[in-house]
């Protein structure tokens, strides 16, 4: 405890050193990511990096053919081989486990048991049917090679929209369909009819590979520390692998540890529980040694599970000055042939994100999931709205062009307005807070939107095939509560967790139930408690992925980690906080806790600034426990588990601008913009890399990805030769990104989420400004060189129009009606 030197103890020094304090804040100020000095320094642990005593390595026998009966597996060949340690059979996995659990369920849905091991049939290639484990890594393949295995192939089913046609996939369900939905709101049929106009489409969004950098891998130690069973995985959700792996290895849960490393990009696809994280324990519990299995590249593209793959029918109707009347789609996704934990989330919740940042007075939607002898189907960026997002926007630029409206201006038209917030849904739901316009017409700011379309049309006039493509989209954020998980189907919680502690020299562990992945978590959860607690950012060290030390959570997916982790941080930090400012009044003598603060490492006065005492000094005394204040506790901990009232509601609008080659059909992005608001921003520069990450593999689903399969079942895209990822090359020549904000009352940080914001909204502005440039609908991605070609084939269009599209300054206001000189003549209906 000491008197700050050279107070003056007036009034005015003590506002002003709590001026100084808040203008130091640290939320909302751009600070470097504190972990990316140990992965730019070699510091960072990935799985492989795990090297534990006694390790044998597993692999994985797996069916080349896409559906087939398995007659026989001979192992004689490698069951003398002394460099085979452990030999995991189908029949082995049905003794000693159960089925992966299914974490997202659908009423009256068609769901099968999915093990470890194939069990009888194969059903997609790639599908395990024996596991191994050897001594020597380099022995893997020669020794898997050697296992002779056979089959009886039957008929693959590939096409989903003849799926119930073909073999049943799982026998004991009888039909390949496993369910379908249907929602709606008023008489569609009958808005529509009333129209003025209406546009359709038939969407194809491609089925997709996450391609995280670092493949999945698992590590099970039966021997671990104190005699825990421990498995390393990279995995997005410690505490959601343990429970499942409990249930599934029928094992006491406080038996189990799973430790989580630096996970090298997830995406999605590694919130999820494979059959190769039931199989490897199984081998370690087999041989009593730690056995470690890491996925090759191409493994990844037959095993881990992909997504999006949906062809969507849909229409979309318009009154005369532009407003949408009513929406009708039918959507047909393809869930592969076994369902992961979280498939059926991905076409639920397509279905349910249509409405976009528009008011939808009518709608209805059928949804329909079936089988296929494909990989199965999981959560990736975005999960499900990218699709509804694609739909929406396209349709709406259609009816933009039908009507001889501008892209934007058709937007403007059909936008919830601020002063509507909360703004309920037709068909359920809340959007919280936002201003849909304003995030528009910045945009159009932004981007030079006017000077864009006359340089477009300039373009044009030399022959060039240039377009301008607009799209906006809302985006339910902090996925969560409890209730709304209830009601999706979801089968765990939708809280997270955090748990501080300042130790004895004044210096604060933080833990948290969330994963982070590459989101820079570290260091926006170390900018909350900085704050709240007063301290320095280098005093506050954040822990995660270890089941033993981190309270139970979630995970990190959703667009939920600042949003629902880091409030649970703040809501901890401010317990922490009055039980500092308690025993801090103690000892410096102040009667009444609410005439201190917390800043730069003190415990300090506002109306005697001569008196601090340092939070190192208070942490030690409320150690030693000597003197507390009456009903204060021992020691500097808080725990808090926070599940948020509601969602929240993120939003964006995006305008891209791109050139087509009429020759070979590759285009060219010339521009990205965003305006986006994810509510109150913790670090701006990390906030703006997500939106770029985002963006840059929006450009490989709009233009590049796709995985495919031959008629036979066979994967044809298994390397990075064939399913081409974007590089730098493929970057827009200009890309700019602005923000705005508007807090969300949902949880008291006020951030709703961002990470997947550039892969939802991005992909459908991208193909509107190519279905600009060609005059042609472009409703299926990717958009490849070679398709975008035909299209411009089809048409019989190898150089461009004028555009008669206007530009009219009722973009920068919002027009309840058009002009009688602008409205559209009878033919563009």
């Amino acid at each position: 405890m000491e008197a700050a030197r050279g107070a003056s103890g007036g009034p005015g020094s003590a506002q002003s050193a709590q001026m100084t304090a808040e203008a130091a804040k640290l939320v909302g100020r751009s600070i470097r990511r504190v972990e990316d000095r140990r992965f730019l320094t070699g510091g960072d642990r990935y799985l492989d990096s795990v090297n534990l005593r006694g390790t044998v390595y597993a692999g994985f026998v797996r069916s080349p053919y896409a559906h087939a009966k398995i007659i026989h597996i001979d192992v004689s060949k490698i069951v003398e081989n002394p460099g085979v340690v452990a030999i995991l059979t189908a029949e082995e996995v049905r003794s000693h486990s159960d089925a992966i659990p299914l974490l997202w369920k659908v009423p009256n849905a068609l769901t099968h048991e999915h093990y470890a091991l194939a069990q009888e049939k194969v059903k997609h290639v790639g599908d395990p049917v024996l596991a191994v484990a050897v001594r020597e890594r380099e022995q893997l393949e020669d020794i898997i090679e050697q296992v002779e295995v056979e089959y009886e192939p039957i008929e693959p089913v590939l096409d989903p929209l003849s799926a119930d046609k073909g073999p049943v996939i799982h026998e004991d369900l009888g039909s390949n369909r496993c369910f379908q939905v249907s929602i709606s709101n008023g008489d569609t049929s009958a808005a529509m009819k009333d129209s003025y106009a209406t546009v359709s489409g038939n969407f194809k969004i491609a089925r997709v590979a996450a391609s995280p950098m670092e493949t999945r891998g698992v590590i099970a130690d039966p021997n671990g520390l104190h005699g825990m069973f421990t498995i390393y995985s990279s995995t997005q959700w410690p505490h959601i692998l343990r429970t499942c792996l409990a249930r599934s290895l029928r094992l006491p849960e406080n038996r189990i540890r799973v430790i989580a490393p630096d996970v090298g990009g997830g995406f999605g696809v590694k919130g999820e529980v494979y059959a190769e994280e039931i199989a490897v324990p199984l081998l370690a519990l087999k041989c009593s040694l730690p056995v470690k299995w890491v996925e090759s590249r191409r493994e990844s593209f037959l095993a881990t599970a992909q997504s999006r793959a949906q062809l969507i029918d849909a229409k979309a109707s318009f009154a005369r000055d532009g407003k949408i009347t009513a929406l009708e789609v039918k959507i047909n996704c393809d869930l592969g042939a076994y369902l992961h934990t979280l498939s059926l989330g991905t076409p639920m919740i397509t279905s349910i994100s249509l409405n976009g940042p528009y008011h939808l007075p009518e709608f209805s939607v059928t949804t329909e999931a079936v089988y296929t002898n494909k990989v199965g189907l999981t959560a990736y960026r975005g999960f499900g709205q990218p699709e509804a997002a694609f739909v929406v926007e396209r349709l709406m630029s259609a009816a933009a062009a039908k009507l001889n409206m501008d892209q934007a201006e058709i937007r403007l038209r059909n936008l919830v307005q601020p002063t509507e917030m909360p703004y309920k849904l037709a068909g359920g739901g809340i959007y919280d807070s936002g201003d849909y316009p304003s995030c528009l017409q910045k945009l159009l700011i932004l981007s030079g939107y006017e000077k864009m379309i006359a340089g477009r049309d300039e373009a044009r006039r030399l022959g060039k095939l240039r377009g301008v493509g607009v799209s906006m989209y809302t985006e339910t954020t902090g996925f969560a509560p409890g209730f709304v998980f209830a009601l999706l189907g979801v089968q765990f919680g939708g809280y997270e967790s955090a748990k501080l502690r300042i130790d004895p020299q004044g210096r604060l562990h933080a833990t948290t139930g969330a994963f982070p992945h590459g989101q820079g978590f570290e260091t926006t959860l170390s900018q909350i408690c900085a704050d709240e607690l007063g301290l320095r950012m280098e005093d506050v060290y954040v822990t995660h992925g270890d089941t033993q030390v981190s309270p139970y959570g979630q995970g990190t997916f959703g667009s939920r980690t600042a949003a629902v982790a880091g409030s649970a941080a703040l809501i901890a930090a401010r317990q922490l906080a009055q039980k500092i400012l308690a025993v801090g009044a103690r000892q410096i003598g102040i009667g009444n806790p609410e005439d201190l603060y917390l800043s730069d490492g003190f415990v300090r006065s506002r109306s005697h600034p001569e008196k601090r005492v340092s939070i190192a000094e208070v942490a030690s005394a409320s150690y030693t426990a000597h003197n507390l204040p009456q009903g204060v506790e021992p020691g500097l901990e808080s725990t808090i588990n926070f599940n948020p009232v509601g969602l929240a509601t993120s939003y964006a609008a995006h305008v891209c601008e791109v050139e087509v080659d009429p020759e070979t059909g590759s285009t060219t992005i010339l521009g990205h913009y965003c305006v986006h608001d994810c509510g109150r921003q913790i670090n701006p520069m990390i906030v703006e890399g997500q939106i770029h990450g985002g963006i840059a593999q929006a450009i490989g689903a709009c233009f590049l990805e796709e995985i495919n399969y031959d008629e036979n079942g066979q994967l044809l895209t298994d390397s990075f030769l064939d399913y081409l990822t974007p590089t730098a090359q493929f970057m827009p020549h200009k890309l700019m990104v602005e923000s705005m904000e508007s807090p969300t009352p949902i949880n008291p940080l006020g951030a709703k989420g961002v990470g997947e914001s550039g892969t939802i909204i991005a992909p459908p502005a991208m193909a509107n400004a190519v279905s600009d440039a060609l005059g042609v609908d472009a409703n299926e991605i990717p958009l490849t060189p070679e398709r975008v070609w035909r299209l411009i084939k089809r048409r019989g269009r190898t150089r461009s129009e004028p555009s008669t599209d206007r530009v009219s300054s009722g973009l920068y206001r919002v027009d309840s009606e058009l002009d009688e000189a602008d409205e559209p003549d009878a033919s563009s209906r």
